[in-house]
C-alpha cells in the first residue's frame, strides 16, 4: 500500500488526473496476519507486530496528508464501511 501510495497514486495526483483517492479498509492489510501472530506463544513477536503494523499506518496517514497538501486532492481514508439493513 505505502509503495502503490509513494509513486503510482503521486503520479496521477502530480499529472492532475486524480483529485480525490478514497481508501476503504485501511486495516484490512494487517488483518489475518494478527490472528497469526496471537496464536504465537511468544508475547515479544506478538508485540514487535503490532509495533510495526502502529509504524506502517501511520507513514501511510503521514504520506495521504503530504498528497493532499501538495496536490490539493482529497484523501478519504475509513477502517471499514458497513451498510446497516
Amino acid at each position: 500500500m505505502l509503495t502503490l501510495m509513494s509513486h503510482k497514486v503521486s503520479t496521477l495526483l502530480a499529472a492532475g488526473k486524480v483529485r480525490l483517492v478514497i481508501i476503504d479498509s485501511v486495516a484490512g492489510l494487517f488483518r489475518g496476519a494478527e490472528d497469526v501472530v496471537k496464536s504465537s506463544s511468544s508475547s515479544a513477536a506478538a508485540g514487535d507486530y503490532f509495533m510495526e503494523r502502529s509504524k506502517k499506518l501511520a507513514a501511510l496517514g503521514t504520506l495521504l496528508q503530504r498528497h493532499s497538501a501538495q496536490h490539493g486532492a482529497v484523501v478519504v481514508a475509513v477502517n471499514q464501511v458497513c451498510d446497516l439493513p
